[in-house]
């Protein structure tokens, strides 16, 4: 499951909640067919030209794609986003105010009962999935009771059956889009430059990043470590377990080479 936060949103894209639905206008979503030819990039260029608030840039939208039909001569002046605008074909009543409203007012169960976990009906479960799928009961138990067997289990939180992953606008996931003109448009909706938002992007990984542990630690005084601290670097290093006699022995092993060392400097001197 991806996370979005609205905040996120608006900081990378300069979207508001407002320009989501009229980009649900332009794109298509569960409640319209959005209008062919558009694209999110173009999308996102008809919000940057046709500014304003609620279902204004729509109307005004509407309003162009009008004129141009019934007004020769205003090709000559218009923009790109214009022109792409004169040669939309454009529902009937469209921006239809039915959409902005479900989605801002949207029609959500009022009960203040207190909800309860259901059970699934097994033998309507294989009697469906036989009529529709032709599985036998041994496929439907196979595939159903395991899920079934998981509904008994509370589950106190989504993360109970999900596990949230940062979405793309997240500042460690977050990338400047390859389109060159989709840049502009989130530079301009943002009011941010590309090279800001390259410093603010590479500043928010760097507090995000963890910091590897035991780094720049003091190499000194090595040479005054005891030699059980000797044996259990070798014994970490080779990975091998030493029983008590075998590291008594290697104990012996070394304290004898130290004195060897110590004796031989002795008689250098």
């Amino acid at each position: 499951v991806e996370l979005y936060f609205s905040h996120e949103i608006k900081s990378f894209l300069g979207l508001s909640r407002d320009k989501l639905i009229l980009l649900a206008y332009l794109l298509g979503s569960d409640y319209t067919d959005g209008l062919e030819g558009v694209g999110c990039v173009t999308a996102m260029e008809l919000l940057r030209d046709f500014p304003g608030t609620g279902l204004e840039p729509l109307k005004a939208i509407r309003q162009w794609n009008t004129e141009a039909q019934i007004k020769p001569g205003l090709e000559v002046n218009e923009t790109s986003s214009q022109k792409k605008v004169r040669q939309l074909s454009l529902p009937t009543h469209f921006p239809k105010e039915a959409i902005q409203h479900a989605y801002l007012k949207p029609l959500v169960d009022t009960s203040t009962e207190t909800f309860e976990w259901g059970q699934p009906d097994l033998d309507l479960l294989r009697q469906y999935t036989r009529n529709k799928f032709g599985w036998n009961q041994k496929e439907c138990d196979r595939i159903l009771l395991p899920v079934i067997k998981r509904t008994n289990i509370k589950q106190s939180t989504i993360t109970g059956y999900t596990v949230p992953q940062p979405s793309m606008f997240s500042a460690p996931q977050r990338e400047l889009p390859k389109s060159k003109r989709l840049r502009n448009v989130i530079t301009h909706l943002t009011g941010q430059t590309t090279t800001d938002y390259k410093k603010k992007t590479r500043l928010q990984r760097k507090t995000t990043r963890g910091r590897g542990r035991g780094r720049g630690m003091s190499q000194k005084n090595t040479s005054q470590k005891s030699p059980d601290h000797e044996i259990q670097h070798v014994t970490k290093k080779r990975r091998v377990d030493m029983s008590p006699s075998r590291k008594e022995k290697v104990s012996e092993t070394m304290q004898s080479s130290s004195s060897s060392s110590s004796s031989s400097s002795s008689d250098n001197e």
